[in-house]
């Protein structure tokens, strides 16, 4: 996996996000490393998908689909340390 610079991951994965959610119709969100993305109803099983699909070309890397769940993928802040401890 590529160089991980978190801080810098953790703003491109938050702007993904907050367009997503405003290609949604949804007002334009405060997103907070905390904040459950699927329980917010911003990531369905395809726009999972295509963040994982983002996240592998920006990283560079394959992420196996048995770790594609809720827990690793839930909140911005469980994805960069998924993504940390991953590289």
């Amino acid at each position: 996996m590529a160089e991980l610079d978190s801080d810098k991951l953790a703003q491109e994965l938050r702007d993904y996000v907050v367009n997503l959610a405003g290609s949604q119709g949804r007002e334009q969100l405060a997103i907070a490393s905390d904040t459950d993305l699927i329980e917010m109803g911003v990531f369905d099983s395809m726009t999972l998908l295509d963040f994982v699909v983002f996240i592998e070309k920006r990283c560079g890397t394959k992420i196996p689909g048995e770790d594609i769940e809720p827990e690793n993928f839930g909140t911005l802040g469980s994805i960069v340390q998924y993504l940390s401890a991953s590289s």
